[in-house]
């Protein structure tokens, strides 16, 4: 996997949003990254927290749960897990990527509980990234950084 595969999943994150029934930018953006950051810290990738929400796994499991509202569940339970790690770190009252304050979580919370049941709508993208997908990025930052650049003559 490479960089655009991150672009990609992202892109793809914000697709399924918007079909979903998500329409404001701003949340579309917000909520597509906290879910890319949650993706990226699942037990299966960097192991920041015990969740496998957005994984296969996750998925496969919510399905059998909660087949008619599987996305908007496995939304809400990525970004409480992310909230949860978030306020177990942060002071109180903390803005951070999982914590807007309570106005703006609100509208979102608004926002996410308006998602349409869909059984056809995934973050398949999502859960398919990986961290090889960053280690390959992090190969290709470091080759180009070691790249040293003669300066061009006009």
């Amino acid at each position: 996997m490479t960089m655009t595969d991150l672009v990609d999943a992202f892109t793809s994150t914000k697709v399924t949003l918007r079909e979903a029934g998500i329409e404001d930018d701003f949340f579309l953006d917000l909520v597509a990254s906290r879910l890319l950051i949650e993706r990226i810290g699942e037990s299966n990738n960097l192991d920041w927290w015990d969740s496998l929400v957005l994984s296969e796994t996750g998925r496969a499991r919510l399905a059998d749960v909660t087949p008619k509202t599987r996305l908007k569940s496995q939304i809400n339970l990525a970004l409480n897990v992310g909230n949860k790690v978030e306020s177990d770190r942060l002071p109180e009252d903390s803005i951070s990527l999982f914590s807007f304050g309570p106005q703006v979580e609100s509208r979102l919370t608004a926002a996410i509980e308006e998602i349409e049941a869909d059984e056809d709508l995934t973050l398949d993208a999502l859960g398919n990234f990986t961290v090889q997908s960053l280690d390959e990025l992090a190969d290709l930052v470091r080759s180009v950084s070691d790249v040293e650049f003669a300066p061009t003559v006009q």
